[in-house]
């Protein structure tokens, strides 16, 4: 015996919310799984209702997209740190960078974070680390004097 499956109840890529290629690129959702498991339990044959087995094998597919989501939100937001990390060492030092206009060098002279991408500021250009093309070396430091008498 053929089941029939309620369309309106599974929902197509075009009447969920949130943008297109994002959904393209993570494919089915936590709310999306959970619409589809309930569509297949309300549309199931009653003679042949569905095996505990494939319930439990379901229900382990949803566990699973869960701890794959946190671990994706996880590893985004560990990117994020150290491409704030990576930025911050940057704090101080001469930069050549490329911008819209042409190239732009000076002293980095602040760090932002924006949309998830880090930004360093130079001669008030704000600018992601992918912008910056040479990392220019400035004169050496002159040992300094501590006040034991020793330099450093």
């Amino acid at each position: 015996m053929t089941t029939v499956q309620d369309t309106a109840l599974v929902p197509s890529a075009a009447r969920l919310p949130g943008a297109q290629e994002s959904r393209e690129r993570q494919g089915l959702g936590k709310q999306e799984f959970l619409q589809l498991l309930v569509a297949q339990l309300k549309n199931q044959d009653p003679m042949q209702p569905m095996q505990d087995r494939e319930f439990i094998v379901q229900l382990a597919q949803f566990n699973i997209l869960e701890q794959l989501q946190a671990m994706n939100q996880a590893l985004q937001q560990m990117g994020q740190w150290s491409a704030m990390s990576q930025a911050s060492s940057l704090l101080g030092k001469q930069v050549e960078a490329t911008t819209e206009s042409g190239q732009v060098a000076g002293q980095v002279t602040g760090v932002s974070m924006s949309k998830g991408q880090a930004l360093v500021e130079v001669a008030g250009h704000k600018l992601a680390l992918t912008q910056i093309i040479r990392l220019i070396q400035g004169p050496p430091e002159a040992p300094r004097a501590t006040s034991d008498g020793k330099t450093t």
